[in-house]
């Protein structure tokens, strides 16, 4: 009767860990989907910045050319 108790405390005791480290993995699974979706959310944002700093380094290009010409440089 006693080893029967032994053994059911056993098994509760590996059941809870299980179950412990189930969640703990899942929460981790979570953790690692998150910080991809703001790696994601930073580098789109980066995609839009792209074209409209290459649209003012030629204008500012454009803007210098335009006074070396009037300075006849």
């Amino acid at each position: 009767m006693i080893a029967l108790a032994v053994i059911l405390v056993l098994l509760a005791f590996v059941a809870f860990y299980a179950i412990a480290i189930y969640n703990k993995l899942v929460k981790l699974k979570n953790l690692m989907a998150e910080a991809w979706s703001v790696i994601d959310v930073q580098l789109k944002k980066r995609y839009d910045l792209v074209p409209d700093l290459s649209s003012r380094k030629v204008r500012a290009l454009l803007k210098r050319n335009y006074h070396r010409q009037e300075l006849g440089t």
